[in-house]
């Protein structure tokens, strides 16, 4: 290796501590720091007073580093929320962080029946007056993700509580938010489409000479009626023009 090629390498190096060296100053200088970050874990402690069992700081992993903030310096709910963390004059002693709640459209939305993953809520559908146990819950949930600016992702997740799934009562008994709010719903029944449903009969009308006036009776037990064309061969038979049906009384 020639003279010239040991001096590059040696300017290279310093360069490269120098940078590191500075960046490490700039990190450490007494000035306000913002960082986009994740609750990974929380420190709790035992009240004498209450005997419950409180938390006393929330951990935010963030630009690579851990960070504790107290609870009363936060509005942080669980673990695994998304966060802005403020680190003014480069104290982590005063950190406080904020939950990030986007004010825009998600850039996802996915909705799952029967979601397992979070069956433990199913507790949340009981309801004594009605006589539903757990075993009559299953789970439904609605997840939003929003992707960020540093590459990691923010995901929101609404849980319903459902009970007599897959059948024409199906029914929406409650919805569970992100900040772990319940909402009671009443008359949220999801029936089945009309085209899931199995045709038990049909019934002709031809008093018209022009239209079919056609009654179809469901599994369900609902009756309806609607006009149409209608074409015969010997191996099918047509409806066209079918206008919107009704409810039969």
């Amino acid at each position: 290796m020639s003279f010239l090629d040991n001096v590059s390498q040696c300017g290279e190096k310093y360069a490269n501590s120098f940078n590191k060296y500075a960046d490490h100053c700039i990190s450490e200088m007494p000035s306000d720091h913002t960082y986009i970050g994740r609750v990974v874990d929380k420190e709790t402690y035992k009240d004498t007073y209450s005997n419950q069992t409180l938390i006393k700081r929330w951990l935010v992993a963030a630009n690579g580093k851990s960070y504790y903030v107290n609870v009363e310096n936060a509005d942080i709910k669980s673990v695994g929320q998304s966060v802005r963390l403020y680190i003014p004059n480069n104290n982590k002693d005063k950190a406080f962080a904020e939950v990030i709640n986007p004010a825009t459209a998600p850039d996802k939305i996915v909705y799952k029946e029967n979601d397992e993953d979070y069956d433990d809520y199913k507790e949340y559908g009981v309801d004594e007056k009605r006589g539903i146990t757990k075993d009559d819950v299953v789970v439904d949930t609605i997840i939003e993700t929003w992707n960020l600016a540093d590459k990691t992702e923010l995901k929101r997740v609404y849980v319903m509580t459902v009970i007599n799934g897959d059948t024409p009562d199906e029914e929406v008994t409650s919805l569970i938010c992100p900040d772990g709010k319940q909402i009671m719903l009443e008359g949220f029944r999801i029936s089945s489409s009309k085209n899931d449903m199995k045709v038990n009969s049909a019934v002709r009308d031809l008093s018209d000479s022009n239209k079919d006036k056609v009654t179809i009776s469901y599994d369900n037990g609902d009756t309806y009626l609607f006009e149409c064309d209608r074409e015969e061969t010997d191996a099918k038979t047509t409806l066209t023009n079918i206008s919107e049906y009704w409810k039969s009384e």
